[in-house]
């Protein structure tokens, strides 16, 4: 699903996207980004979170953090990345097509 909605938006081409892939350092990929987009599967997270380097968590409070994992709380992601800019949303097929629909 993170797939689908990074090729939706990169569809739209309003947005300067880089793609992160489960082998590649994320840190060097938050670094230079304004919004992270969390695809990863929820068991994965506390993980996830402690790989990243401490000049990454420092400067994950300027990013907005939109998370698509199911059953980690605001609080958790807050907590663990250092931030109170995120969301969490829970997209569907029309994600993927980019057909989804906006309030």
């Amino acid at each position: 699903m993170g797939r689908a909605i990074f090729e939706a938006l990169k569809k739209k081409n309003e947005f300067q996207l880089t793609g992160c892939e489960k082998d590649d350092d994320p840190n060097k990929k938050i670094h230079g980004c304004d919004i992270c987009i969390l695809a990863i599967k929820p068991q994965q997270f506390v993980e996830f979170a402690e790989s990243l380097d401490e000049g990454t968590l420092d400067n994950m409070n300027k990013k907005l953090v939109i998370s698509i994992m199911a059953k980690v709380p605001l609080a958790a992601l807050e907590k663990n990345l250092g931030t109170e800019k995120t969301v969490r949303v829970m997209p569907n097929l029309a994600a993927k097509t980019g057909k989804g629909k906006k309030p």
